[in-house]
């Protein structure tokens, strides 16, 4: 008897050696280096006997999954690479290899982006430009109506008024990227931005803390927290099963006109074990007296994403909560009610971002206190206007406009905000060359150069909009033009050369700049333009493809700006 429980235990120990074995496999980058610390993971598809598990690179690249028990589904092994995307191997059995090549960083800078623009006889129809980097060479486009198309920059005709969700997917031989934004159809525009940040909770883990940030006063919120899970708090809490990826979406909506205009974002985040963080505060000062309200920001510059907002207490403080180590930049702004006359400022009391001091955080701080800077009196008669928009959004509202004077010292002249339109207005202004800026933490700005003079005081239509990272002017901004028209740019995209049509009143001088949407100055040419019509051919070959700005100024630095792609 015992000799067979002897030979029973020894089957029984095979058995299970049999139906218990190792997948394992390795993970490198697209140049053939081992990617250390990277999360794998493994699944099967056995709704009688379900098996999951998640583990680590080691710093060879090499992982395993030990003891995995048998299935006859087999099994998914995945990670995700540097731009989350899915990456999988099935494996038949419960032995194996999955091996992986995947990006650690985009090889490119493919990063996918668009603006949608009306046509101005008919707001149902919207031309849409890609404004993605990374040189793609395909492009797939959602319209959010059930058409689609593969052209770079489609026209699309919409039935109706409304809101579509719109999706551009870029693809090169080395990289994709996708990208959606809500567009707005006719007059059904938003008056508010949904804008959402999270922090992990460092006594529990896989908890998160949200917080809503998003402007227009809303007055409802809906959050779906990507594991089925919902809230409807401003700013809730949740606690997630399993450490991950999750794309998590808040939809506001606020009364508008006796109307709920409404708006989404949806955010990927990451939930993992428990992180150190820590807390920042100061005082914020104008003319050396703390203010009595207002609020301050937090801006994540390797991230390059807002990640947090402080309002100023009564005392003239500002404290930041659940800050993970990193490289910060910290504004502030007085509460327009109750203090006028000076400008959002950064630490360091500065206007512009670039110029901020940066906290490097790994530790609690205080005393981080932010001196507003005084907004200058102008005592002139000009005036200069213009909007701000956003991609798909007409306007944006409370955003920083400084005017300097246009030398290579930038000095502030005036400072102003935008208005629930998205409107700015600078009065006052006396005689003189300006530029205007427009000023978003991590969004590198191209100004637009204006002249206050004799005869020609005010300025208007001078238009920005936001894409992506960059701020540019309007393709349709003009400002202090005595040129009536460019009657057309062709073909856009360009090829080769670029026609520019061009009517002026009398006979000028003008020259034809060429810039990157980053601001860089990339060709000049000069042409002598006879009263009435004149074409101009650049000659554009030496051109990366991608998104451009056409500058034309005449011999009175009076202005014009269009975009085009290459």
């Amino acid at each position: 008897m015992i000799k067979k429980l002897l030979s029973l235990t020894i089957l029984i120990i095979a058995t299970l050696g049999l139906s218990a074995q190792t997948i394992s496999g390795t993970v490198t980058d697209l140049n053939g280096a081992a990617i250390a610390n990277q999360q794998v993971h493994i699944m099967n598809n056995d709704s009688m006997n379900p098996y999951s598990s998640s583990t680590y690179t080691t710093g060879s690249g090499a992982y395993s999954f030990a003891n995995v028990p048998s299935s006859s589904m087999g099994f998914m092994v995945y990670t995700y690479d540097c731009q989350q995307n899915f990456q999988s191997v099935y494996v038949a059995s419960n032995t194996g290899t999955a091996n992986f090549t995947i990006c650690t960083s985009n090889p490119t800078g493919c990063s996918a982006m668009f603006i949608d623009n009306p046509d101005t006889l008919n707001p149902l129809v919207i031309n849409f430009m890609d404004l993605s980097t990374g040189n793609p060479t395909s492009w797939a486009w959602s319209f959010g109506d059930g058409t689609a198309s593969s052209m770079q920059n489609p026209t699309h005709t919409y039935a109706s008024n409304g809101s579509y969700s719109v999706s551009l997917v870029i693809s090169s031989a080395l990289c994709t990227d996708s990208i959606s934004f809500t567009i707005y159809v006719g007059n059904n525009i938003p008056s508010c931005m949904a804008a959402f940040y999270y922090v992990p909770d460092s006594n529990v883990t896989n908890s998160v803390d949200f917080f809503d940030i998003s402007t227009g006063s809303p007055t409802s919120w809906a959050w779906d927290f990507g594991d089925g899970s919902t809230a409807t708090t401003q700013n809730p809490s949740h606690n997630y099963a399993t450490q991950g990826n999750y794309n998590v979406t808040l939809s506001i909506s606020a009364p508008n006109s006796g109307t709920m205009c409404t708006d989404v974002i949806t955010q990927m985040i990451y939930v993992g074990s428990t992180i150190n963080t820590y807390s920042l505060s100061g005082t914020v000062y104008a003319n050396n007296n703390a203010i009595i309200g207002g609020v301050a920001g937090l801006f994540d510059v390797s991230n390059n994403t807002i990640v947090g907002a402080s309002l100023i207490d009564s005392t003239g403080s500002y404290y930041f909560q659940y800050v993970p180590a990193g490289t910060y930049i910290i504004g502030a702004a007085a509460d327009s009610n109750l203090l006028s006359g000076y400008a959002n400022t950064y630490y360091g009391d500065v206007v512009f971002w670039s110029t901020a001091t940066q906290v490097t955080v790994s530790g609690n701080q205080t005393g981080l206190d932010i001196n507003l800077v005084a907004v200058p009196v102008t005592p002139g008669s000009g005036s200069i206007s213009g909007t701000v928009g956003a991609g798909s959004k007409s306007s944006v509202e409370n955003l920083s406009i400084i005017l300097t004077d246009d030398n290579n010292s930038n000095e502030v002249v005036s400072i102003t905000i935008t208005d629930a339109s998205g409107s700015y207005t600078f009065s006052n202004i006396a005689d003189g060359t300006y530029k205007i800026w427009v000023e978003i933490p991590g969004k590198t700005a191209t100004p637009i150069t204006v002249t206050i003079e004799a005869g020609n005081t005010i300025s208007s239509g001078n238009d920005f909009i936001i894409t992506g990272n960059t701020i540019v002017p309007k393709p349709t901004s003009i400002s202090n033009i005595d040129m009536e028209s460019i009657l057309s740019i062709y073909p856009n995209p360009v090829l080769d050369i670029l026609n520019v049509e061009i009517q002026v009143e009398n006979n000028t001088r003008c020259s034809f700049e060429i810039y990157s949407v980053s601001g860089h100055l990339i060709h000049t040419q000069y042409a002598n333009l006879n009263t009435g019509s004149n074409l101009i051919r650049l000659n554009t070959n030496e051109l990366a493809q991608g998104t451009y700005i056409i500058k034309i100024e005449n011999s009175s630095n009076h202005t014009m700006q269009r975009l085009f792609v290459k």
